[in-house]
């Protein structure tokens, strides 16, 4: 689990997010019912066993509500074109 989510938030933002940050953030989220995990099998090179998670209905209406709080937010901001100052 970690290093693909590891991988896609640094393709996609450029950060250098670190790995026990990402596991920390998904403890997180599952403690407010956001995801769920299910442990799979272990790897067949001795590994841990890997931890799947999915998005809950709770965890898709609270990301609808930030999403639209900071949708609220950027409606009717005016900012200057690029490469200009104010």
């Amino acid at each position: 689990m970690g290093i693909a989510i590891y991988r896609e938030i640094e393709e996609r933002t450029g950060r250098d997010p670190s790995v026990p940050a990402v596991h920390v953030t998904f403890r997180r989220l599952e403690g407010k019912g956001h995801v769920q995990s299910t442990t799979g099998a272990p790897s067949p090179r001795g590994g841990r066993p890997r931890r799947y998670y999915r998005r809950t209905v709770r965890g898709t209406e609270a990301l609808l509500a930030y999403r639209s709080m900071w949708d609220g937010l950027w409606q009717g901001l005016e900012l200057p074109e690029s490469g200009g100052r104010s």
